[in-house]
């Protein structure tokens, strides 16, 4: 069985409720990844098929390749859950994606525990984003669909430079080189340079 919508010999279709637009979505949060993999399991496909129209994952690609090119000597860890792993693979074989890039997937307890020993977190505003947080990394957030959080010093945020939050297609505006510039800024406050901690 495959499943994707609108497809001759396609059996069925699955929707993703994320955040949209300030409102938040039943698959946001750690309680919504663990619901989106339940989801996924209960469907029993042989294959799936993903399209996607968020820029982040070009975004990843370009931002690892320019952290590689500033510190050849980092360690840059891309992380998803099992269920993610065809956003992870679009991310690693995306042409600008640095030669060395490491892919890791496996459980919660794995993740935090790689956070936690990582120069600094950059992602989107997830689960993984508050809890690098709450373990006093660094933690990178690209804000394009909320504003965005303020409650923690340790949350960094790239955000949109017009303030326009919640437009379908916003992360496209947040340009690799906002990006970088933000990155580079605070792994140059934490000596990242030839230091071994990976960055998540």
């Amino acid at each position: 069985k495959t499943q994707f919508h609108g497809t001759d010999g396609i059996v069925g279709w699955l929707d993703i409720d994320r955040s949209m637009r300030g409102r938040w979505g039943r698959h946001d949060g750690l309680a919504g990844l663990f619901r989106l993999a339940a989801k996924f399991r209960r469907t029993r496909v042989d294959a799936v098929l993903v399209v996607h129209h968020n820029a982040i994952y070009t975004l990843a690609a370009r931002l690892a390749a320019a952290i590689r090119a500033e510190w050849p000597s980092l360690q840059i860890v891309l992380t998803g859950a099992p269920s993610e792993a065809s956003i992870v693979q679009a991310v690693m074989s995306d042409e600008a994606a640095p030669a060395g890039l490491i892919e890791k997937s496996g459980p919660l307890d794995e993740a935090v525990a790689l956070i936690g020993a990582a120069r600094a977190y950059i992602g989107n505003d997830t689960s993984l984003l508050n809890i690098a947080a709450a373990c006093g990394r660094p933690a990178i957030g690209f804000f394009a669909q909320t504003e965005p959080l303020d409650y923690s010093a340790n949350i960094i945020p790239v955000a949109l430079p017009d303030g326009r939050f919640g437009e379908a297609g916003a992360i496209g505006r947040i340009t690799p080189e906002q990006a970088f510039s933000v990155v580079a800024a605070t792994l140059h406050r934490q000596g990242a340079a030839g230091a071994e901690q990976p960055v998540t």
